[in-house]
C-alpha cells in the first residue's frame, strides 16, 4: 500500500480513501486519539499521505431528536 500511495501522490492525482477508525485509549480508559482501521504497518502514519482528513461523525442533537451528521475538515 505504500508504494501505491507514493506513485499516486507523486503523479499529482486525486486519492480519496474511506476507512473506519478505531479509538486507543490511555490507562485510564479514556480515548487519547483515532486511527485509521487498516490491516497494514502504516495506519500509525497514514493520513501523511493526504493533503487533508474529512472526519464523519454522528452528533447527538439531544431532546430525543436523533442524530445529525457532522464532517469536519483538517487541512495540513
Amino acid at each position: 500500500m505504500h508504494a501505491f500511495l507514493a506513485e499516486c501522490k507523486s503523479s499529482g492525482r486525486t486519492v480519496i480513501v474511506n476507512c473506519h477508525e478505531k479509538p486507543e485509549y490511555d490507562n485510564k480508559g479514556n480515548v487519547t486519539k483515532y486511527v485509521p482501521s487498516i490491516s497494514t504497518g502504516i495506519s500509525d502514519y497514514f493520513g501523511y499521505y493526504f493533503s487533508d482528513i474529512w472526519r464523519c461523525t454522528l452528533v447527538d442533537q439531544g431532546g430525543g431528536h436523533g442524530l445529525k451528521p457532522v464532517v469536519t475538515t483538517h487541512p495540513k
